[in-house]
């Protein structure tokens, strides 16, 4: 994992790459290289629900080489949302400022070429997105998650 200072400039463009991934645009993959390159994003998964070592859905990531960590949290809102809140598991919808929630980060190197099968095993409801990881109450890098696609019906905060 690549250790680096996270600046404002470095939140901005994380809230434009996710933009333009709402908007199916590939005008984030300029942007996504430079995460690739600074913090080895492409191969970085943050799981906070199913997909987590244990969760019903974690046959969909256990066959891949990697290293689990854990330990580490993102920041937003946990929703009643999404085929996963059928199975007890909340969506996360990421905010910057929001409450803190804990996650695993998956380290992987096959990541890149699964991206396409989990972003539709996860379906409509949700959206890779890429979101700053705190350790410590520091940024220690920036990882995929998959959050609750914003402006999903029928979500209820908790």
């Amino acid at each position: 994992m690549t250790h680096r200072t996270f600046g404002s400039a470095d939140l901005a463009a994380v809230l434009e790459v996710n933009r333009l991934r709402e908007a199916g645009s590939g005008a984030a993959l300029e942007l996504e290289h430079r995460f690739a390159n600074a913090f080895s994003a492409h191969h970085q998964l943050a799981v906070y629900g199913s997909l987590a070592p244990g969760g019903p859905s974690h046959n969909e990531v256990s066959h891949l080489t990697g290293e689990w960590h854990s330990g580490y949290s993102v920041t937003g809102e946990l929703l009643q949302s999404g085929w996963g809140a059928d199975l007890g598991y909340l969506a996360l919808r990421w905010l910057p400022t929001g409450g803190e929630v804990a996650v695993h980060l998956f380290v992987s190197p096959l990541l890149p070429q699964h991206w396409a099968r989990l972003d539709m095993f996860e379906g409509p409801d949700y959206l890779r997105i890429l979101v700053p990881v705190h350790w410590g109450g520091l940024v220690a890098t920036v990882a995929n998650l998959y959050s609750a696609r914003p402006g999903a019906d029928g979500i209820t905060r908790r």
